[in-house]
């Protein structure tokens, strides 16, 4: 056969020297340095300076060139035989001799790197997490986990003055949305990073719930703030002109300087009624009081004309349910005046507001008189009259763009490694798509996707080598800022380490240092908010700073990386926009936690590779493969080799797709994991206790003879048989006991607690020799739907269904049976599915008898 090797590069076929035999290394990840995303590339190779390679080459290596390929990852693809090996990998120039091109491609995840090299976090596109932001609008928000953004009341983002009373807020319980900026989901982001780079991802990131549980909770903080439009408000109702009680007040008490005692003062607090005015169906007006038929904002505009001409105060008190709750101050000048307020309030369904009127006297000399000298004493007389009207005052929601909200200049790849690096993920891009899928390495090393036995595929076992990257102590960092609240330095109070036992590796050595900073070390709770509410001193994010006069402008800072909860209560407190009322609510709120930390990482996501570097060892050895092994090899998937009775990860496979002789270096993952016992064994599935419902049925996943996974329900009421060497799970019911252990069979039974068990029967799988089984009808059946069904396992193990006529003798060939039914609603037989007696019968229509005849 004419074996044909195309290199496709920037979509145009270079030429290659004839039987060139390209060498290539595939791989993800090396465990002797899991951080580092590895990529699969080739050795040099060498490409003839044809007139056509140098036309592609844009005359590289002719005097005077000054093509810039060399300095740029050019898109390349390499096909064998027209069959694809993969597609938009990446060839880099490495050198040119008078002979050739020498270059090098790549695959993998080099192509997610190359799609976001030089690629920031600023340059994503936010626009769709642009919202509307009213008091509303964050009630909605906080209730929905499904928001890829969400606020946290309590967390303060303002950089204030020193003299601030900022102490008076916590204690109000009153926050404002002007102030409060968003947390943007992290989730969010890496979908947003993939997307935009051109990707889809999967895989365990999102489909093993222990690790997006925690994932899903991830949120990072803004890098500079932005300054939160003051809300529009509408009057949309206007209730008025109410006019009120009009009062002329002349009292005096007067007395004789040096022969009476000074008199007392005179103090006047009455009721002032509304005179003229109409209700409405949002406003109830009477005589002596107003009272609101909604729970919104309303704005009282109010006109007095008045005229003090003696008094020391004169002041107009507006009540709430007969608690004061304003108070204007009428300025004084002689002649008369008018004066204008405004007042705006929360006011709920049914709150009575009523209105008096205060004032008190000011010693004065009234008058002269000429027989008895100089007349003073306390004086209060005024005139006064006021009217106002009551605007329901409409606040509208304010737009948040999403590209205002700033993440900075961390690089996008930076980010992927993140959070690849905190949940243990390995990436493995698919060599013909653009779909990336994620695999955590614990997962990976306890098999939980099976294994694949190469055991034939050995030629031999070339070396064994025991070195790694790693120290005796290995660091997973975070970073730190300065501690807002305390002159001690808590850098590293959040750090972590994993030890192994190799006495021949350095003390100690940081191995991933994660981009984000976490909050400082000293939170601390108070009884508020039901012991969840974190005070602002130790939840401090500047993003916004101002001076007295509330004049913003945003500030820059760090990404903090937090995990996001609701609260499991409701509580009361208000919130307000600069310039509106306060408005009461009763609600959740979200608090902030610190990550995951590192030990429960370590813990949940690497516990298992831990155990394998601390007996770290790589095996080289040769495969001999064909090209269906190697488009079919999976880095997911251990591999398992009888010759040594070992399980392996696959660190690299270099092979040259002209040769069937494949080189792996393996990494030996322990006998621990007992993936591959010596035969498949029979286990009896049944249910216990007392199932009656469809709904009691059993749901099973276990691994069949072929280390495949499978999945499959059963009913509640037959006793059913697998072959199998392994059970992952056992669910009964829909949301009954669960069974979810130890994948392989150690133990002779498995039981979900109360309601399902699973005993193993010691039988080999397909043990049971097939026989010729006669299959007729007694009694005295006549019609047809009398027909026998039996259900059975043929030789191979696979169950079979069939109906038979009932005026035949029919033969099956059978290792067991399962179940016979005679006719439609007759007699039915079920029991054990292995043949151990020479006859079976539903009772009285139908019987199975064995022969002597032996059948496959």
């Amino acid at each position: 056969m004419n074996i044909k090797e195309e290199i496709i590069i920037e979509g145009q076929r270079v030429d290659l020297f004839e039987g060139g035999k390209i060498s290539r290394t595939l791989t993800i990840n090396s465990l002797g340095n899991i951080t580092a995303k590895q990529s699969s590339y080739s050795n040099t190779i060498k490409l003839p300076k044809t007139s056509n390679n140098t036309r592609i080459f844009e005359g590289l290596g002719i005097a005077g060139n000054n093509t810039q390929l060399p300095y740029n990852r050019l898109r390349c693809s390499y096909y064998y035989n027209t069959i694809p090996i993969f597609v938009d990998g990446y060839a880099i120039i490495q050198s040119v001799t008078p002979e050739t091109y020498n270059l090098t491609i790549y695959n993998g995840i080099i192509e997610l790197g190359e799609a976001l090299k030089g690629k920031k976090l600023s340059d994503l596109n936010l626009s769709g997490l642009t919202h509307s932001i009213s008091i509303e609008d964050y009630q909605t928000y906080i209730n929905d986990d499904t928001s890829n953004f969400n606020y946290s009341i309590i967390t303060d983002n303002v950089q204030r003055p020193e003299s601030y009373p900022f102490e008076d807020n916590i204690s109000a319980s009153t926050y404002n949305l002007s102030e409060t900026l968003p947390f943007i989901k992290a989730e969010y982001v890496f979908n947003k990073i993939i997307e935009e780079a051109g990707f889809e991802v999967d895989g365990d990131l999102f489909e093993d719930a222990n690790i997006y549980d925690s994932f899903k909770k991830e949120y990072i903080s803004l890098s500079e703030g932005y300054v939160v439009d003051a809300p529009l408000e509408i009057i949309t109702e206007n209730i008025g002109d109410i006019e009120t009680t009009e009062f002329n007040i002349e009292e005096v008490n007067e007395h004789n300087v040096g022969t009476e005692p000074l008199p007392d003062d005179i103090y006047r607090l009455d009721d002032v009624s509304n005179t003229s005015f109409s209700s409405t169906t949002e406003i109830t007006i009477d005589a002596g009081s107003f009272t609101t038929n909604f729970s919104d904002i309303i704005r009282i505009n109010i006109s007095a004309n008045y005229n003090i001409r003696f008094a020391d105060y004169l002041r107009l008190i507006l009540y709430q349910n007969g608690v004061e709750f304003r108070v204007i101050n009428m300025t004084q000048s002689f002649g008369a005046n008018i004066q204008t307020e405004e007042i705006e309030l929360f006011t709920n369904d049914g709150d009575v507001y009523t209105w008096k009127l205060e004032a008190n006297s000011k010693y004065s000399l009234k008058y002269i008189d000429f027989s008895s000298g100089f007349v003073f004493g306390e004086w209060l007389e005024y005139n006064f009259t006021f009217d106002y009207n009551i605007g329901i005052n409409d606040v509208q929601p304010v737009t948040v763009s999403g590209n205002e909200m700033k993440l900075g200049d961390v690089k996008q790849l930076d980010f992927i490694k993140d959070i690849t690096n905190r949940y243990g993920l390995l990436l493995n891009k698919s060599e013909t798509s653009n779909v990336i899928t994620t695999k955590n390495i614990n997962n990976l090393l306890i098999g939980i996707d099976g294994f694949v036995d190469y055991t034939s595929k050995l030629n031999r076992k070339k070396s064994e080598e025991f070195t790694n990257s790693y120290a005796q102590e290995n660091f997973f960092k975070w970073k730190y800022g300065k501690n807002p609240n305390s002159e001690i330095d808590t850098t590293g109070f959040y750090d972590d380490s994993f030890l192994l036992d190799n006495k021949l590796a350095t003390s100690e050595k940081t191995i991933f240092t994660s981009i984000f900073e976490v909050i400082n070390n000293n939170l601390f709770t108070t009884s508020y908010f039901d012991d969840y509410y974190q005070t602002y001193s130790s939840l401090k994010h500047n993003l916004i700073a101002y001076d007295e006069e509330l004049i913003y402008e945003p500030v820059e800072n760090k990404l903090k990386l937090v995990n996001l909860h609701r609260s499991d209560d409701k509580v009361d407190y208000s919130l307000y926009f600069n310039g509106t009322p306060a408005v009461p609510i009763n609600d959740y709120f979200n608090y902030l936690t610190l990550p995951k930390p590192y030990s429960e990482v370590f813990d949940e996501y690497y516990s298992s590779l831990i155990e394998v570097l601390d007996k770290y060892k790589t095996v080289k050895v040769e495969f001999n493969f064909n090209l269906a092994d190697i488009k079919n090899f999976d880095f997911y998937k251990l591999i398992f080799l009888k010759q040594t009775g070992q399980y392996y990860f696959c660190n690299k496979l270099k092979y040259n797709v002209t040769s069937t002789q494949v080189e792996a270096e393996l990494v030996e993952v322990g006998r621990s994991v007992n993936l591959y016992p010596e035969e498949c064994k029979t286990w009896t599935v049944r249910a216990t206790g007392n199932p009656t419902e469809p709904e009691d049925a059993i749901t099973i996943t276990y691994y069949d003879c072929n280390n495949q996974i499978i999945t499959e329900t059963f009913t509640y009421d037959l006793d059913t048989i697998i072959c199998t060497n392994g059970v992952r799970s056992i669910q009964f019911g829909t949301s009954g006991d669960t069974y979810n252990g130890d994948p392989f069979l150690t133990d002779a039974v498995y039981t979900t607690g109360s309601n399902a068990v699973v005993t193993n029967t010691n039988n080999e799988c397909n043990s049971t020799p097939c026989y010729n089984w006669t299959v007729r009808a007694t009694g005295n059946p006549t019609e047809p739907e009398d027909a026998i069904t039996i259900t059975y396992y043929d030789c191979e193990g696979d169950e079979v269904t069939e109906t038979f006529t009932y005026d035949l003798d029919t033969i099956i060939c059978t290792s067991g049976v399962k179940s016979i039914q005679f006719g439609v609603t007759g007699d039915l037989y079920v029991g054990s599915p292995y043949l151990t007696e020479t006859e079976y019968t539903t009772g009285s229509n139908a019987v199975v008898t064995k022969t002597e005849t032996q059948c496959s």
